[in-house]
């Protein structure tokens, strides 16, 4: 995971090349919005916090992320977590999603890890090249800005994005360790600073799915897991998963639609 501060950024639009149909330019509404990975971004607020001499070395980092959440709820995101280790693909599940969908917000400022479609490049692009529908932030205010003005819809030389009814927010995160009760040792996400007792951010959200890796016939498969281990702060929405499915958001995405729908009809 990198950690280089950069300024949340997207490509030159004149060098993106969307279809046009009659002069008109396409249009994304935008169901999804990918948060990858939370803790960069608190990564980046503790390296540049070290650099002030009174830097407060007690802050906790958790306020700021709570923060953050508090406000996609207000604007109306359902907020899943997607929580593992390094190398356990929480990334690769957007790999199934609809180009034009989604927005991915790259604070790892990494490149895709799967194998991409044309149309999955001309839309989100590379890190020195970003498409209309990637940023690379370096601050949580950087990601709410920009889904202030997709309430309302941006029009770009290229195209026009809005941000759809009852939006989804996938925002994946790495885990940390820690002794509880009886010294059991426990996983969460992991939020920066020396604060004893931590914001169990995770309860925030209906879901909170534990990234893996299963490997079949010299395969790999990325899996999540989304129930308990009685250790750990996964749990999902009843009887809406399998104990065990593939890493699939376009999957997990119809789910909770579906969900929402019925529960709001």
């Amino acid at each position: 995971m990198s950690t280089k501060i950069v300024q949340a950024t997207t490509a030159p639009e004149q060098e993106i090349q969307p279809k046009q149909v009659n002069n008109v330019l396409p249009h994304y509404n935008i169901e999804v919005i990918i948060v990858d990975t939370i803790n960069t971004i608190q990564d980046v607020e503790l390296h540049e916090e070290m650099s002030k001499p009174d830097r407060d070395t007690w802050r906790d980092y958790g306020i700021r992320l709570s923060n953050f959440i508090t406000r996609l709820q207000k604007v109306g995101f359902d907020i899943s977590f997607v929580l593992g280790t390094f190398g356990t693909g929480k990334s690769y599940g957007m790999k199934t999603l609809t180009p034009g969908s989604y927005i991915w917000f790259n604070a790892d400022n990494k490149n895709p890890t799967w194998e991409i479609t044309e149309e999955q490049k001309r839309l989100y692009g590379t890190i020195h090249n970003p498409g209309p529908l990637m940023v690379i932030p370096t601050a949580y205010q950087q990601i709410t800005d920009r889904i202030n003005s997709l309430i309302t819809g941006v029009k770009l030389p290229t195209c026009t994005i809005k941000l759809a009814k009852n939006p989804i927010a996938l925002i994946l995160g790495h885990v940390e360790e820690y002794k509880g009760l009886h010294e059991q040792i426990y996983s969460r996400l992991r939020t920066l600073g020396k604060v004893p007792t931590k914001m169990q951010l995770e309860g925030r959200s209906a879901n909170t799915f534990g990234a893996g890796v299963s490997i079949k016939g010299g395969k790999v498969q990325y899996v999540l897991r989304t129930t308990p281990s009685g250790f750990d702060t996964i749990r999902t929405v009843e009887n809406l998963f399998e104990p065990i499915i593939p890493n699939d958001y376009a999957f997990i995405v119809s789910k909770i639609q579906e969900r929402n729908n019925l529960i709001n009809s």
